[in-house]
């Protein structure tokens, strides 16, 4: 699913963004996580057993955050100067949402694991862009090409 307009924005730009949590499936924006979870169970729910689908959440910004190419797990995309918030993995029904537990699924996953993973991941990359901006600060070579395209 794409969302064309900017009806999934909220006014600060943010989003909250839905994805089947497996190899492959839909995903979808909105403003706020029931909508973003109903519209992929609505898209994907008559694919999976008993009609329950794992669907990870996260808030971000709008514009960054986005399924990977590469999605597997439910990963995404984001701009690590504008770092996502995780909200959680869900398994979602036609009548019920809910936090995902070891038993839903064969796979074993659970919504405090997949937290803790996410937060993880998180931490991971503002890490990784706060060292390469010290490296890059640094560098006197970088510095003399930045010096030398201005």
């Amino acid at each position: 699913m794409t969302n064309s307009d900017n009806d999934h924005v909220l006014p600060n730009g943010n989003t909250f963004l839905a994805s089947t949590a497996s190899g492959v499936g839909y995903w979808a924006k909105a403003t706020d996580p029931i909508t973003a979870i109903k519209e992929v169970r609505r898209q994907e729910g008559s694919h999976w057993p008993k009609g329950k689908v794992p669907i990870a959440v996260w808030y971000g910004d709008a514009e960054t955050l986005h399924v990977s190419d590469s999605i597997f797990g439910g990963s995404v995309s984001w701009n690590t100067s504008k770092p996502y918030v995780p909200i959680g993995l869900f398994t979602a029904t036609e009548r019920s949402i809910k936090p995902l537990q070891k038993a839903d699924f064969e796979e074993g996953g659970c919504h405090e694991k997949w937290m803790a993973e996410e937060l993880s991941n998180v931490q991971d990359g503002i890490a990784r862009r706060k060292a390469f901006e010290e490296n890059v600060e640094e560098d006197p070579a970088v510095q003399e090409l930045i010096a030398e395209s201005t």
